[in-house]
């Protein structure tokens, strides 16, 4: 991608000047990967209800993929860590959760920027339930990351994660049954097919995204207040 040199409100943690202390620095890391969670499941949110201009999301979304390249960045000038008696250190542990939650979100900011998708998902009475329920997690997930609530948001997640897949699997045969009978067109089955599978996947990128980062919080709790 070519991304644009600017700074943004999610990128003020990354401080250079402690690229050399790996604790410090991969939780800056991670506190930016937290707020740049909360700005994409906040677009999902927004994407799946229509009340905002597409327009003012996909600055959100530029902003978001703007932060992620930064974090990369950052990321890769840190000095080596130390090992801890041959085990993986805290500092890469934190490291490794944080980049497996910045590959889930380039995916959904990959999948939010697919308009024909959203269209049909915002527009498909058919797929109201789901577009609801996905709004409801993306917003539980928002509220986790920006710490207004306290609960670990992941495991719910990923429960409405392994419910969309099986909804999904489930509505697919009978979407193909319905327009072999000639009750829906194939063009119309087709969109709503794409749009399911559009949203399963939004759900599913969510949770991933939970979980790596539910795992990198955890990590660095357990360093700052001296826990095993």
């Amino acid at each position: 991608r070519l991304v644009p040199e600017r700074d943004t409100a999610a990128t003020r943690h990354l401080d250079r000047a402690v690229v050399s202390e790996p604790e410090v620095a991969v939780e800056a890391a991670r506190q930016t990967v937290m707020e740049v969670g909360a700005l994409v499941a906040n677009a999902v949110s927004e994407r799946l209800q229509g009340r905002r201009r597409d327009t003012a999301i996909d600055h959100d979304l530029d902003e978001a993929d703007h932060a992620l390249f930064e974090v990369r960045q950052y990321l890769r000038q840190l000095a080596p860590y130390s090992a801890e008696r041959g085990r993986v250190s805290r500092p890469h542990g934190v490291h490794l959760a944080t980049l497996h939650a910045v590959d889930h979100l380039d995916t959904l900011i990959d999948l939010l920027r697919r308009d024909k998708e959203a269209q049909q998902a915002r527009g498909d009475a058919e797929l109201d339930d789901l577009n609801r329920a996905l709004v409801q997690k993306a917003q539980q997930l928002r509220a986790w990351l920006l710490a207004e609530m306290s609960a670990d948001a992941a495991p719910q997640v990923e429960a409405f994660s392994q419910w969309m897949a099986e909804q999904r699997r489930a509505r697919r045969p009978r979407i193909l049954e319905r327009t072999a009978s000639g009750e829906l067109t194939p063009d119309l089955a087709l969109k709503r097919i794409d749009a399911l599978q559009w949203i399963d996947s939004l759900g599913y990128h969510l949770w991933r995204t939970a979980h790596h980062l539910s795992r990198a919080r955890s990590l660095g709790i357990r360093r700052t207040t001296g826990g095993t």
